[in-house]
């Protein structure tokens, strides 16, 4: 994970987050995994999610389909659009700065993570 998440993998990625609760907190929970995504670099488009009423049942089924598609759309309409979201880039930005300082001091210790900052031009 560590490698994953100091190296940005996912940079110039799109992506959205869907969580279910059985009883409560599932938008709470599909932002942090949202929240995760852009740690990694990713765009987040939005999310969906729904309330479980135990395994293989989602309360508001067709509502929970709907939500669910609209968030497919809009992830596709990104990803061919190419879109840019300024907010995400000023959230990571302090963590960027912080990563590129860290590789670099601890560039004898992880040469990969190192590594992966200078093919990318980061350094």
């Amino acid at each position: 994970c560590a490698f994953f998440v100091h190296c940005f993998s996912l940079e110039g990625k799109y992506g959205a987050a869907v969580a279910t609760a059985g009883g409560a907190d599932q938008e709470e929970t599909a932002e942090f995994a949202n929240g995760f995504l852009r740690m990694c670099g990713a765009y987040t488009v939005g999310s969906a999610s729904a309330l479980s009423d135990g395994a293989n049942s989602v309360r508001e089924p067709e509502t929970a389909l709907a939500q669910a598609a609209a968030l497919g759309r809009e992830l596709v309409a990104a990803i061919r659009e190419k879109r840019v979201y300024p907010e995400q880039d000023e959230e990571r930005a302090p963590l960027y700065a912080m990563m590129k300082e860290m590789t670099l001091a601890t560039r004898e210790t992880w040469p990969a993570q190192y590594a992966e900052w200078a093919r990318r031009g980061r350094l």
